[in-house]
């Protein structure tokens, strides 16, 4: 794996090798086949018996399901190299990158709060360069702002 930080810390690139694709694809295999349980497990619960059949003639299709597993995989593995985009910048989605991240057990931007996520997204949008961020934050008069200022001065500390 090679994670190549940016300026934008919501930019960092994450490139995968051929291991890293082994488990990223066996924890995407993991994590529907949780799913399909859950499902069955809520008939189970309801005495749905026709609709437990159905979810077991449904996933007998292995190639469907493996056609479903590598379509996450190359989205994940896509959204790795693009920038955070959903719930940890405050935007109503949740973000593929970070469920990648997750799934690869790394993290670009640890301890980064959403409100944080949301204001250097916006910063970098309008200032595009990490001084012009840091230095617009610094100034900046409201509270979390400063919360923002101080993890993006941390983040350029280790770049």
């Amino acid at each position: 794996m090679n994670i190549i930080q940016t300026e934008n810390p919501l930019e960092t690139k994450v490139i995968l090798d051929d291991n890293d694709r082994k488990i990223l694809r066996l924890k995407v295999v993991n994590d529907e086949l949780d799913w399909i349980l859950i499902e069955i497990v809520e008939h189970v619960k309801k005495n749905n018996f026709d609709a437990i059949k159905k979810c077991s003639e449904e996933y007998k299709n292995t190639t469907a399901f493996n056609n479903v597993v590598k379509k996450l995989v190359l989205e994940y593995e896509n959204d790795l190299k693009h920038t955070h985009y959903g719930d940890c910048i405050r935007f109503a989605c949740t973000c593929t990158k970070c469920k990648a991240e997750d799934y690869l057990d790394i993290c670009t931007i640890p301890d980064l709060d959403s409100y944080s996520g949301y204001i250097i997204d916006k910063c970098f949008r309008e200032l595009k360069t990490i001084d012009k961020v840091i230095s617009y934050l610094q100034n900046s008069k409201v509270e979390g702002d400063k919360k923002a200022h101080q993890w993006l001065i941390n983040y350029k500390l280790k770049l």
